[in-house]
Parts: structure tokens; C-alpha cells; sequence
């Protein structure tokens, strides 16, 4: 539509600038034509009239002087007489006034031929005069009458004629000046006539041109496309546009068309927010589960990481009553080394034997016993890690492996306890059995050989227990912390989800002010 807008622009300027340039044609011709005219009538008024005045003027002086002539004769007063010389001077000093401004206007050949006649018929004129008066002042009336009769009226019409050819002379140029004026008024009429109709038909053509233009550019009547543009403004979107046949480039088409995508664009935004409203009150509702869930991990979280410190306390003893039973081992192995070198006196030491056995039973219990409480511990942490879920499968792993080892202890401490039965039963029957005690005394020392590597790896496995336990406690701290750090961000998500929520009821409200057709559909 720029492109037709740019187009309608030039037209405009193109047929407004030939509707001015044709005026202003009109305005040149007319005031050069006014001029003329104006020159015309001024010469009329300025050159042509007032020559003519003076021409009859002249003529009225010629007839006054010869008036004054005939009253000259009429009378024989002689101050009459004088008066009527008087009157004749000034007349003749007046027409003589009138052939010199005369001779400054007459400028054309005509003229001036014209002019000289009258001047030449004057002169004579004027000597004819003086000659009469001179008569009748000599008192020679009878021949001043007849020299008047005979000479100065000849002259006087001579004279006259001149005046009267004169006369006809600027009235000839006068009319002809009239007759150029008529006709170039005439010309100017049907110049400004013509530039006028030429006007009027390139008017009607460029208006023509636009209204066609416009309407083609427009699509219809200006007063239609902005009812449409008011009724989308208003957000009604159902009112479709009447197209004419084949219309692809007109501004209502062009509206048309974005009423038409503005409307599918309405119905998709408006499923999307209902679809974004529903999965935020989804989000928030399942936010207030996982918040709820989160806060349950984190309370079995710190359940599990006080049952890992009391854990950890009982291995730590285990780890210490470990070490002092691999010492007791090791005390053994040196009372079983003695016992090698002192075979003959057996039956003397049989009950230091038996006193010996005795402290074995006891830290035989004591270890079956560390035993047993390190399994009951290995069962309430796999029963913690079974509650913590996911985030305890490595605690369990690391039950699994202290139940095993406590097994594995409990079973070392029946070997023992077997073979401390067996010491003393041989302790009760040594008097049969000194000549064995060599040999016996022999199983004795592997035998608490195998007791301080039994001790020994009580000590080691009571040490990765401790070891275990602490990474597990580690572990569980971490979880606990990033099990905060979860629960900060579900708070977060829900005020997020919140907001989304209230946001998509806004967008919603703001999009139900358009009115859009029932049949159209989101893509």
C-alpha cells in the first residue's frame, strides 16, 4: 500500500500542478491581455482625447475670433471696436497656445502632415485678420467688407477644414485604437476560454483519474473502510468485508486480510492462555505436592542423619573395643608363645590357663555382643535408607556392607568361642593330656594367631564402617542441604506459578474484549 499511496501522491501533485499551471496561464494572460487594454484605453484617454479637445478647442477659438470679426464690422463704436480687438488678441494667443501643445502630442506622419495644414490655413488665417482690422481702424469700412467677403471667410474655411481633417484624423486613430481594443478583448475572451475548458477537462480527468485510483487503492468508499477500521479497533472481528470480485490489492482487502489472521491470532492466544491457566493451577497444584513431599524427605533426612550420628557412635566404640580386643589377641599370643617354652610346667600353670580362657570367653562376649549391636544398627539404617528412598540407596549399600561385616564378626567370635571350649576342655583333662601339650599348646598358638588376624580385621573393617559411616553422614548432610535448597525453589516455583497464574488471567481478560467468528480456529 506504500507503492499505491506514492502513486495516488504523484497523481495528485501531477494533475493539481497542470490545474495551476493552466490557471496560472490563464492569470499571465490575462493580465498581459489587461495591459494591452489598459495601454489602449490610455492612449485614448491620454493621447487620442485629449488632441481632439485641443483640435476642437481650436476650432471653437477659430470661431470666436471670427465672431469677434463679424462684431468688429457690425459696429462703428470704437470702444466696441477695441473691446472686439481685445478679445480677438486673446483668442488668438490661445489658439496658438493649443497649435503648440498640439504640436508636442502629434507624433504619427499623419498627423503631423495634418498638423502643418492646419498651422499653414492658421497663419493666413491670421494675416487675413490683421489686414481686416487694420482697414477698419483706417475707417475704410466698405473695403474691409469686401476683403472680409472676398479673403477672410475663404480662410476662416480653410481653416476650418484643416481643423476638421485634424480632427478626423485622431478620431480615426481614436476609433481604430477602440476597434484594437474590442478585438483583443475578443481574443482574450476566447484565449481564457479555451485555457479555461482546457482547465475544466484536465480537472475532470485527473479527478477522474484519483476517484478511480483511490477506489481501486481503497477497495470501496473511504467511510466503509473506516467503519472497519473502527469496528477492529473496538476488537469486533466478526464483520467480514465485502470484496469486489478479484480484489488482491486494495486496502480493504488488505484489511481484510488482517482482520482475518488478527482473529485466528486472537483464538490461538486465547487457547494458549486458557492452556497456559490450566498448566500454571497444574504447576501450582502439583508444586504444593512436591513442597509437601520435599518437606517429608527433609524430615526423614534429619531422622536418618541422627540415627547416622548414634551410628556412628556405636562404630566408633565397636572400632575401640576392636582395638582392645586385637590388643587382648595379641596379649594371648604372647601368653600362648610363653606357653610353648614352658610345657613342663603346665600342670602348674593349668590354671593360669584356665584363668586365661576365661578372660577369651569374656572378650569372645564381648565381641559376639558387638557384634549383634552392629547388626541391630545395620538394620535401622537400611530401614532409614529404605524411608529416604532414591537418596539413600548408597546408605543402604553401605548397611548392607556393616551387616555383612558384623555377620562375618559374629561368626570369627563362635570360632573363637569354639576354640576356647576346646582349651578348656583340654585344660580339664591335662593331666591326660601333658604328653599331647606340645602339640596342643601348638594349636593353641595358630589358634590365637588366627584370633589377633580375626582381631585384625575386625579393627579394619570397624575402620572402613567408621570410615563408611562418616561419607554416608556427608552424604546425608548434602542431601539435607540441597533437599533446603529444593525446598526454597519449590517456594520459589509456587510464587512463579502464582504469578503465572494471575499473568494468563490478565492476558485472558485483555484478549476477551475481541469478539471473533465461532467457526474460526486456532492452527
Amino acid at each position: 500500500m506504500k507503492t499505491a499511496r506514492i502513486k495516488v501522491a504523484n497523481l495528485l501533485i501531477t494533475g493539481f500542478g497542470l490545474i495551476c499551471l493552466f490557471l496560472a496561464a490563464v492569470i499571465a494572460m490575462g493580465l498581459s491581455e489587461q495591459a494591452k487594454l489598459n495601454a489602449a484605453t490610455a492612449t485614448i484617454a491620454d493621447d487620442r482625447w485629449p488632441k481632439i479637445e485641443l483640435a476642437t478647442d481650436l476650432r471653437l477659438r477659430v470661431t470666436d475670433i471670427a465672431v469677434s470679426l463679424r462684431n468688429l464690422m457690425l459696429t462703428s463704436d470704437p470702444a466696441v471696436r477695441a473691446h472686439q480687438i481685445d478679445s480677438i488678441e486673446g483668442y488668438r494667443r490661445d489658439a496658438e497656445a493649443k497649435i503648440a501643445e498640439l504640436d508636442r502630442r502629434v507624433v504619427t506622419p499623419n498627423g503631423r502632415a495634418a498638423l502643418d495644414k492646419v498651422r499653414t490655413a492658421y497663419q493666413d488665417y491670421t494675416v487675413g485678420q490683421q489686414k481686416l482690422i487694420a482697414l477698419v481702424q483706417a475707417g475704410r469700412d466698405a473695403e474691409a467688407r469686401d476683403y472680409l467677403n472676398a479673403h477672410v471667410k475663404p480662410m476662416l474655411q480653410a481653416c476650418r477644414e484643416t481643423l476638421a481633417a485634424q480632427i478626423g484624423n485622431e478620431v480615426a486613430l481614436m476609433r481604430d485604437a477602440r476597434e484594437q481594443a474590442a478585438h483583443a478583448y475578443v481574443a482574450t475572451r476566447i484565449k481564457m476560454l479555451a485555457l479555461g475548458a482546457a482547465a475544466m477537462l484536465v480537472s475532470l480527468t485527473v479527478a477522474a483519474v484519483i476517484i478511480r485510483r483511490l477506489r481501486r487503492d481503497l477497495g470501496g468508499e473511504p467511510d466503509q473502510a473506516a467503519r472497519t477500521a473502527a469496528s477492529i479497533a473496538d476488537g469486533d472481528l466478526t464483520r467480514a468485508i465485502a470484496l469486489r470480485d478479484g480484489d488482491r490489492t486494495s486496502m480493504l482487502y488488505e484489511m481484510e486480510h488482517m482482520r482475518d489472521n488478527l482473529g485466528k491470532l486472537v483464538a490461538q492466544v486465547r487457547s494458549d492462555t486458557e492452556m497456559i491457566a490450566a498448566a500454571s493451577t497444574q504447576i501450582a497444584s502439583g508444586n504444593l505436592d512436591l513442597s509437601a513431599r520435599t518437606e517429608q524427605q527433609a524430615s526423614s533426612l534429619q531422622e536418618t542423619a541422627a540415627a547416622m550420628e548414634e551410628l556412628t557412635t556405636t562404630v566408633q566404640q565397636n572400632a575401640d573395643h576392636a582395638a582392645r580386643a586385637n590388643g587382648l589377641a595379641q596379649r594371648a599370643s604372647s601368653v600362648a608363645g610363653k606357653g610353648g617354652h614352658a610345657v613342663a610346667a603346665v600342670t602348674e600353670r593349668m590354671e593360669s590357663i584356665r584363668t586365661s580362657a576365661s578372660q577369651m570367653a569374656d572378650i569372645i562376649g564381648l565381641i559376639d555382643g558387638i557384634a549383634f549391636q552392629t547388626n541391630i544398627l545395620a538394620l535401622n539404617a537400611a530401614v532409614e535408607a529404605a524411608r529416604a528412598g532414591d537418596a539413600g540407596r548408597g546408605f543402604a549399600v553401605v548397611a548392607g556392607e556393616v551387616r555383612q561385616l558384623a555377620h562375618r564378626s559374629a561368626d570369627a567370635a563362635r570360632d573363637i568361642g569354639a576354640l576356647i571350649k576346646t582349651a578348656v576342655e583340654q585344660a580339664g583333662a591335662g593331666d591326660q593330656q601333658v604328653r599331647a601339650a606340645a602339640e596342643a599348646m601348638q594349636d593353641i598358638v595358630e589358634s590365637v594367631a588366627s584370633v589377633e588376624q580375626i582381631m585384625a580385621q575386625i579393627k579394619h573393617a570397624s575402620a572402613e564402617q567408621h570410615a563408611g559411616i562418616l561419607a554416608c553422614s556427608q552424604a546425608i548432610v548434602q542431601m539435607d542441604h540441597g533437599t533446603q535448597q529444593n525446598a526454597a525453589l519449590v517456594e520459589q516455583v509456587a510464587a512463579a506459578a502464582h504469578a503465572l497464574r494471575e499473568q494468563s488471567g490478565q492476558l485472558e481478560d485483555a484478549v476477551s474484549r475481541f469478539k471473533i467468528a465461532d467457526q474460526v480456529v486456532p492452527a
